[in-house]
Order: structure tokens, then sequence, then C-alpha cells
């Protein structure tokens, strides 16, 4: 007998309380994307000044924020709530447009955008120059797509001395293909601290609906704390139970927005 199996290897994710103070000027746009959220697809990206263009333009009562790779483009539209600004220290619940109460948030990107949307950002840090323009910005935030579930989760940093976590796992899915009732070899999964500072990482477990079927071989990833760069690894081993698609993922939890 055979078994097709699938298993992803997937970032959890868990809240920052305080980024730390970094000792350079930081410009960054993350997203960590659940499967099923609208904006990302469940993709994970990191842009940084080193390989994007990531621009700033408004003012602490409303601000856009861009980024273009030349095969990604994304921005962030960030707006107090009406009447108000965005201060430093301050956690926002958020709506597509803001209103009284809430502050604006519309992530869009790669074509695809959200017709209404809640969430939360924190202001970690904004200051403005002599002309009253964006100088420096520091945001976590986290966006429902169109009373999703699922949740786009970032960070924004422009000439910032605040750091920034965010992680990446590659490849994002192994297919195993069709084999015999017996373990495959490991495969691997590499996870890369894509972040300005040290990454917490926590356990590592197989999740979903065939996970029996699989183990977890070397692990160098959980309890780890990689720094900016360094990577660590996971290999999975698939054993099939059946002949049926046998899918399951890996996840690991991640000090990551």
């Amino acid at each position: 007998q055979h078994g097709a199996g699938k298993a992803g290897g997937g970032i959890g994710l868990i809240g920052v309380a305080a980024p730390a103070q970094a000792g350079a000027s930081l410009t960054a746009f993350t997203l960590d994307s659940e499967p099923g959220d609208a904006i990302g697809g469940g993709q994970t990206f990191t842009f940084t000044s080193t390989n994007a263009t990531i621009m700033a333009t408004g003012d602490d009562t409303a601000l856009t924020m861009t980024v273009s790779d030349g095969t990604h483009d994304f921005s962030a539209d960030l707006a107090a709530p009406t009447g108000g600004t965005l201060t430093t220290g301050t956690t926002y619940p958020t709506t597509r447009s803001g209103d009284a109460s809430d502050a604006g948030l519309d992530v869009t990107g790669d074509g695809n955008s959200c017709t209404t949307s809640t969430g939360t950002m924190t202001v970690h840090e904004i200051t403005l120059d002599v002309s009253n323009a964006i100088s420096t910005l520091a945001v976590t935030y986290e966006q429902h797509c169109n009373g999703a579930t699922p949740a786009l989760f970032g960070e924004l940093r422009f000439h910032s001395a605040i750091d920034f976590t965010a992680a990446s796992a590659s490849p994002a899915s192994i297919d195993f293909g069709t084999r015999p009732r017996t373990p495959s070899a490991p495969k691997p999964i590499t996870v890369t601290n894509e972040g300005s500072t040290a990454l917490s990482l926590g356990s590592a477990s197989i999740k979903g609906t065939a996970r029996s079927d699989y183990s977890i071989g070397t692990n160098t990833c959980s309890g780890a704390t990689p720094a900016p760069t360094a990577t660590c690894q996971i290999s999975v081993v698939f054993d099939p139970s059946s002949g049926a698609s046998r899918p399951a993922r890996v996840e690991l939890v991640a000090g990551t927005a």
C-alpha cells in the first residue's frame, strides 16, 4: 500500500510585549500571513532597506508606508482616530478607515485588498521632522480582512532605533509523494531569523489530520534563540498509515509579531 503526504513548515505566532532598542537605524516592512488571510495568502515576507525600496509619507495624523522589491508591492495606510494623533506607547483598536474610537489600518498588496477590516496596532515610536513629515516610525500590527479569523501580522520600521522580530521557514511545504508504508528519509525545514534581534523559539510540534503519520527527527530549533540571519533546522519523517492523502503541518512557536 502507498500513502501520499505533504508536510508544511510554518511559524507560529506570539505577541511581543516591548521591542528592545537597536543600535542602528532600521527600515523594514514585514508580513506574517496565516493561511486564509486575503492579503498575504499564508506567506511570510521580510523587506528591509537592503532588499527593497521602502518609503513613508505623511505625519502623525495619517501616513502611508510602501514597499517594492520588483516582484512584490505592499502598502500600509495608518491613521489616528478622528481628530487625534498617533502617540508613542499606545495600542489602538483598528478598522480599515478608522473613526472617532478606532485608528485606521489598511495593509494591501500584490493586487489584494480588504473591503472591511479589524485589528490592532501598537505605536512604539513616531516622530516628525521640522516640516512635520514622518521622521521615524515603529509599529506592530495585526489585521483581519473582511471579517475572517486568519490574521496578517507584521512590523513597520522607518529610520527607527527599535528592533523588530521576524522569521521565515523554507521550504514552505514538503511533498513526500507516493511511497511504501515505510518511513521516509528525513526532509529538512530551515528556519531563519529575519529580524534585527535574537529570536526566541518555543517547541516544534506536528498538527493536522494525519499528524500521527509524521515525526520530527533532527531538531535544532526548539528552545533556540538564533541571532539575526542565523538558522536552525527541523527534519520531518513521513510513515504513511493508509493509501489516502495524509496532510499535516509543522508548528513552531516564535517570538514574532
